[in-house]
Order: C-alpha cells, then structure tokens, then sequence
C-alpha cells in the first residue's frame, strides 16, 4: 500500500494560510497537550458519535459503488490532537494520517505510521487523494468555510467529510453567571446553525447530513470547571475584552452567580452544557 502523497505546493504551513489560524488557540492547546487526554469528556462522546455517523455514510457510499471497496485506502484525522480516536480510526481505513498544526499534540499521538504538522485551512495533500475525513471539535477554532472546502478538496468524488462542532448555547450557564458580573466576553463565540448550513449551501458536493445533541457534564464548583477548560486548552476567549487575569472579586460574584441560578440539589453538583453540532457530508 503507497503512502498518502503530500503536495507541499500547496503547504499548509505558508504565510497566508497560517494568518487564518488563531494562534493563540493553538498555543493553548499546546500547553494542555500534556493533560488534554484525562479531561476530555465531551471530546470522547462526541468523537464516539463522530464514529458512528461517519460509518454510516462509509456504508452508504460504499452501497452506491458497482464494486464496494472492503476497506478504504486513506483516512485523514483532521485536528487529531493526542489521537484519542487514533486506534478506533485506524480500524477503517488502511493507511491513517493524522493532522494537527500544534507539534506537542502531534507528540502525544499514537500514530507512528503517519503523522504531519499541517494547517487545516491548506491542507499538504493531493486533490482527491483521501477516502474520508473525521473531525472532531476542531472547526469552531477556524474559519469554517475555509477548512471545509481544503477537506472537500483533497477527498475523492463519493468520499465522506464528516466534522463535529460546538453550536451558541454551549456553556450558557457560565455565560449566564458571568453576565451579571461585567459586560466582557467570557464565553468563545460560536458561530450559528443558521451561519454553518449557510456556508454548506456554497459549497459543491453530493450529500448533507446535520444533527445536533447535547452533553452535560457536572462539576462540584464553578472552579472544576475552570481547571477542566484550562487543561483542555479551551478556555481561550478571542473577543474578551481584558485579556489578564479576573480579579478575585469578581471570580466570587461570578461563582455565587453560578451556583445561585444552576445548582442542583439532587445531584449537589453544577451543570455545563455543550451544544454539538455534527456535519456529514459525501463528496
């Protein structure tokens, strides 16, 4: 089986390309290379539904085909992280690649056989090279038209896209609790259903599947929280107005607020919810 060709003409690491990418997201993550893998909860149920819808489009574009390939030739985890799906993706595909722009995450992936430092935005493969394309809460830290058109590029024709995001709504409890506190930015703002299925509507392709679920998770305070988004890498605000630390008094009211508006008496535990919205596409 012949390795999956790069086209370095098209260099994800190229000045254009990395202005699109917010580096100090990325900085984030690698930092939080290290603990991102005991933390992950929502990545871990979502990446789970990921699999399970990308294995249905896998069988539906394979059932259109006159002779149905058994296995496909490549498989590209886009956004890869530490790889927690790394060994459940290898299992469809003969050849897996796994991308991500942070090199500390990349490190900690298990995928010796092929790993690139890449930028998802210019993706360093050739068009219509790859079979399908996974990723997992990746997208709401770019620009998404620009990411989803670079992973239509490089699959081939009847190829699966199939990309999971976080929608508004997400964290609405601390948004809300932050809210009575000052007018800052606290939460990251994502972009609409409404604006996602928009740019799709765009974009050229054969097939559009769209879901949406919820996760809720439980944290005993307000500060539980905090740490699990920090050691995630995912507590990077771009439109917070003060970008230093929250005065203490401030943290306080913001946690009396919390738990004031969402405490849970049977669980005596906080809730935060994830609005996730999953995108499958076939080429």
């Amino acid at each position: 089986m012949n390795k999956l060709k790069l086209d370095l003409t098209n260099s994800s690491l190229n000045a254009e390309s990395v202005k699109q990418t917010n580096q100090s997201a990325v900085k984030r993550f690698e930092q939080s290379a290290s603990t991102y893998k005991q933390k992950a909860r929502l990545q871990k149920d979502t990446g789970r539904l990921l699999l399970k819808l990308i294995d249905e489009a896998l069988v539906k574009s394979q059932d259109s085909k006159p002779f149905p390939l058994l296995m496909p030739d490549f498989g590209l985890d886009l956004g890869c992280g530490p790889g927690l799906f790394t060994n459940e993706l290898a299992k469809r595909c003969h050849y897996l690649t796994s991308s991500d722009l942070s090199m500390a995450m990349l490190h900690s992936n298990d995928n010796d056989a092929g790993k690139v430092c890449s930028d998802s935005h210019s993706l360093p493969f050739q068009t219509n090279s790859i079979d399908w394309c996974y990723s997992s809460l990746m997208v709401q830290w770019c620009d998404f038209e620009s990411v989803v058109r670079e992973a239509l590029r490089v699959v081939k024709p009847g190829g699966v896209v199939a990309i999971a995001t976080l929608l508004p709504g997400s964290l609405f409890e601390l948004e809300s609790a932050w809210k009575e506190v000052d007018s800052d930015q606290h939460i990251h703002q994502y972009q609409t259903e409404f604006e996602l299925k928009q740019t799709l509507s765009s974009l050229d392709f054969n097939k559009l599947s769209t879901s949406k679920k919820d996760f809720i998770y439980w944290y005993k305070d307000a500060m539980a929280l905090a740490k699990e988004l920090k050691s995630l890498g995912a507590n990077f605000v771009k439109q917070r107005s003060n970008k230093g630390l929250v005065s203490l008094n401030k943290w306080r009211d913001m946690e009396c607020n919390y738990k004031r508006l969402f405490f849970n008496s049977e669980k005596q535990a906080l809730p935060a919810t994830y609005c996730v919205q999953t995108i499958v596409i076939t080429k």
